[in-house]
């Protein structure tokens, strides 16, 4: 894990923001860098935690900024200062204010996994959904870090489950990119969608049967994934999968396709109608011991297939009339009857 903030008499280069995929991430740094002596005096006095100073100063400029365009309050949240964090919002702090990198408070206190203090910003309105330079919110953040209570407190707040960011990536693409398994399962039961595409026209699925992901791969089956979306490179999932030899993602892939065909076929055989005359809907006309006969004769059926005999044919011819006259308020009309009497003959 990355730490929050640092003093450093130099700049080192550090990870950027969701997703921290070494072939998706840029080159923004994540921590903060202090030289304590180039800071004005209520940054000094909250990035050592002195209250009573921090009372003195926040009535004259509770919004100063300092080198790095960051405020009082961004660095009252990435130390964890609740009590600081509380006494400027009091004092109207801007929650929204960005850094250099486009980071607000809110995001801040995300990274470094404050939850207090993120309890504290979004009671005082921080907008939940604001972006950085990369078009990624603070639900981005939570997500990529694998912060469980802080994503569920984000959603609980408005978060938007399905935003983009520059590259296309939502929330969930970063928890199957980084295989958050409980976060994805937390994105998917508040209804993140599993099919949204990043710029490259990859659903979140594809990136998890590129890394081999298995448990993400049936959680994004079960929740609706579609395994047949192709990226702009014209690959499918399955096809991912099997290009990086991932074989037992590619056939659960396979056993869903299946599954899916089977129940498809499964729902058209049941909503196709019955008519009258249907083998299924017709009555049982005939007794016990010629339906025994025919079955030691090895006969195939009783409509539409010659009888056995002539004789068998004669008392078949009986028993339907027998029937017609026996049920006069059966729902096969006389026609029908006849109709199905010429049929056998």
């Amino acid at each position: 894990m990355f730490g929050c903030f640092k003093s450093s008499s130099s700049k080192e280069s550090q990870p950027n923001g969701p997703p921290r995929n070494k072939d998706l991430a840029a080159a923004e740094p994540l921590e903060y860098e202090i030289r304590e002596k180039d800071l004005p005096k209520l940054h000094k006095a909250v990035w050592n935690g002195d209250l009573a100073k921090v009372k003195q100063l926040a009535k004259k400029d509770h919004n100063a900024l300092d080198k790095e365009n960051r405020t009082p309050l961004h660095l009252a949240v990435v130390k964890g200062y609740a009590n600081i964090v509380q006494e400027l919002l009091e004092w109207n702090a801007a929650t929204n204010m960005e850094d250099n990198h486009a980071k607000t408070p809110l995001m801040k206190a995300v990274e470094c996994n404050k939850e207090e203090c993120i309890r504290l910003l979004l009671e005082y309105k921080a907008s939940v959904d604001a972006m950085d330079k990369e078009g990624s919110s603070s639900l981005h953040y939570a997500v990529r870090e694998g912060y469980t209570r802080i994503v569920a407190e984000l959603i609980k707040a408005g978060a938007a489950i399905n935003k983009r960011n520059k590259q296309g990536y939502t929330p969930l693409h970063v928890s199957v990119i980084e295989k958050k398994d409980e976060v994805t399962r937390l994105l998917l039961e508040n209804k993140a969608d599993p099919n949204v595409m990043d710029n490259s026209l990859r659903p979140p699925i594809s990136y998890a049967c590129k890394d081999g992901s298995i448990t993400q791969v049936k959680l994004l089956l079960q929740a609706g994934a579609d395994p047949t979306i192709k990226d702009s490179s014209g690959w499918s999932p399955e096809d991912l999968a099997e290009s990086h030899g991932h074989y037992g993602c590619s056939q659960l892939i396979r056993d869903h396709n299946t599954k899916m065909s089977n129940i498809c076929q499964t729902d058209i055989t049941s909503r196709t109608p019955r008519t009258p005359g249907s083998s299924v809907a017709t009555p049982r006309i005939v007794s016990s011991t010629n339906t025994t006969q025919r079955a030691e004769g090895g006969d195939s059926g009783l409509f539409g297939l010659p009888s056995t005999n002539k004789e068998d044919s004669e008392e078949e011819s009986t028993d339907v009339m027998s029937a017609h006259k026996r049920d006069e308020n059966s729902w096969a009309d006389d026609t029908v009857i006849s109709q199905s009497i010429d049929e056998i003959y």
